[in-house]
């Protein structure tokens, strides 16, 4: 399935998002880092899979509670992704599934 396990995505999606609450220049090179397709498609997809694995498992507690904050982060990343891209690729190519993610974790 390709998923990372969550205490590996954790630490990385925590501090990408740190990065963008310090200021422009943090927020300028996530924004930068994520012209990469093969990086937006992996956070899309881990995303994707800890969202399925979450709603799988929705009578457990302990499943929601693990990965609420790596989804919280995400959906993060994924709204400076879409708000502060000057060029507005990532919204062209992967809007559509950005939004259902988004919509999906609320």
């Amino acid at each position: 399935q390709g998923l990372l396990p969550q205490a590996e995505v954790l630490p990385v999606l925590a501090g990408l998002d740190q990065l963008l609450v310090q200021g422009s220049a943090g927020r300028d090179a996530v924004v930068c880092a994520f012209r990469s397709e093969f990086l937006v498609n992996l956070l899309l997809h881990q995303m994707e899979c800890t969202l399925e694995a979450a709603f799988q498992t929705a009578g457990s507690v302990t499943a929601a509670a693990e990965a609420a904050p790596s989804v919280r982060h995400g959906v993060s990343i994924l709204h400076t992704l879409l708000i502060f891209d000057t060029t507005a690729a990532v919204a062209e190519r992967f809007g559509s599934r950005l939004l259902a993610v988004a919509l999906r974790a609320m």
